[in-house]
């Protein structure tokens, strides 16, 4: 189950066709070639993209992009840097 935004309603995966459960939050800077998971917000931001656990630990980035991944606690693991 997804936490509960502060209105009571759940979140889903931004994936199209995906109808799971939010759990992550994930953010970007393109300048920086730089791609976010963290613990999902509390807050839904229309600059960000909330993802179930499916897609949040299967998630790659494009080639010169990096990846850091600020809410494995969550799935039991360390915090780690995923650059493709």
């Amino acid at each position: 189950m997804s936490p509960a935004t502060p209105y009571g309603s759940r979140r889903h995966c931004s994936r199209p066709t995906c109808s799971d459960a939010a759990v992550v939050t994930l953010t970007y800077e393109y300048k920086r070639s730089q791609v976010w998971l963290d613990v999902l917000t509390v807050e839904r931001d229309p600059h960000s993209y909330d993802l179930c656990r499916k897609h949040a630990t299967t998630m790659s980035v494009p080639l010169g992009w990096h990846l850091t991944d600020r809410q494995g606690f969550i799935f039991g693991r360390d915090v780690v840097d995923r650059a493709s």
